[in-house]
């Protein structure tokens, strides 16, 4: 989660990097604008009690990056549960470097791309304008 806001915070024109904690993780070194400490335990993290459901069904829409277990519980949640519209961001480096995860990609059955343009595009035309 460090990785992606420090990402969102040097290359976002507008926004807020938001970061949602399970109950108990103070977060410590995270930069986010907001922090959302949650009552959720955590544990399985595609369990009812995993932060990731509230990651997910407040998106609208889902742009995934390279990870691992709770990255790829959150693809699947947004799939197969919320339905969310979603994009992953994966070229070739990222296939060779973390090959689990883009089997998960293709699982899900969700569009990748590393072009700027069509993540743009997805951006746009999955959120409202009136929000940007």
């Amino acid at each position: 989660m460090q990785s992606a806001t420090e990402g969102f915070l040097k290359t976002a024109p507008r926004g807020l990097a938001v970061g949602v904690l399970p109950q108990g993780k103070p977060g410590n070194g995270l930069t986010p604008q907001i922090v959302i400490t949650t009552r959720l335990p955590g544990g399985d993290p595609r369990g009812p009690a995993s932060r990731n459901h509230v990651n997910v069904a407040v998106a609208r829409c889902v742009i995934a990056l390279p990870g691992t277990g709770g990255t790829i519980a959150e693809m699947e949640l947004a799939s197969e549960v919320y339905r969310a519209p979603m994009l992953a961001v994966c070229d070739q480096a990222a296939r060779d470097a973390w090959p689990g995860w883009c089997d998960v990609v293709e699982r899900c059955g969700v569009h990748y791309t590393a072009d700027p343009v069509v993540i743009d595009s997805f951006l746009l035309s999955n959120l409202d304008r009136a929000s940007l």
